[in-house]
């Protein structure tokens, strides 16, 4: 065989081959950083129990324990009698739970009607989602998502998102849990 037969890759090919990674990656981090922009500063929440999370900071912190951050926005959201969240309003709950204590799937929530259940990639991460519906009374539903990604062996950390059914800011609610979740690391993998 001579030099002429072998098949030769020109730098402009590997070039283009390269290219739409970077932008894939590109897009992935302006649609997080965009996430986080819409929603100002974040801060960072170290759970005693070993995660590590980011939170926009306009949200209001209305709960944090050693191992839960509960956070309700956005900003000038409220919660009617300390309990039940607004118009226009979302509750997110971030945690580690072991995944063995989970029963019916990945961050399932017994008594709710399962609305959705589906896989996906964020951040180079595994996520499991699970969408709930839960009647709170005659035409009034809280749409609840359980969004969760295995930071080790038996460990997941979970973001739980609650609003009202037909709230118009549904996706914005989502895709600020998504980019809370992908913020997420247990303080063992740093």
């Amino acid at each position: 065989m001579n030099h002429s037969e072998i098949p030769v890759e020109s730098s402009q090919s590997r070039l283009a081959r390269g290219s739409w990674k970077l932008g894939v990656l590109l897009c992935l981090v302006t649609a997080t950083l965009r996430a986080q922009e819409a929603n100002g500063r974040w801060k960072t929440f170290v759970s005693e129990k070993g995660f590590r999370v980011s939170y926009p900071d306009k949200w209001a912190v209305i709960g944090i324990s050693k191992s839960q951050l509960d956070i309700l926005g956005p900003p000038g959201a409220k919660r009617l009698n300390g309990v039940v969240i607004g118009d226009g309003a979302s509750e997110i709950l971030v945690f580690q739970t072991a995944r063995s204590a989970k029963q019916d799937g990945v961050g399932s929530v017994k008594g709710l009607d399962v609305i959705s259940t589906k896989t996906f990639m964020l951040a180079g991460r595994q996520v499991t989602q699970n969408m709930y519906g839960d009647e709170m009374g005659p035409d009034s539903y809280v749409i609840q998502t359980n969004s969760c990604i295995a930071v080790s062996q038996h460990e997941d950390i979970c973001v739980e998102e609650r609003h009202w059914k037909g709230d118009p800011k549904s996706g914005e609610f989502n895709r600020t849990a998504l980019t809370i979740l992908s913020t997420a690391s247990a303080l063992g993998n740093k």
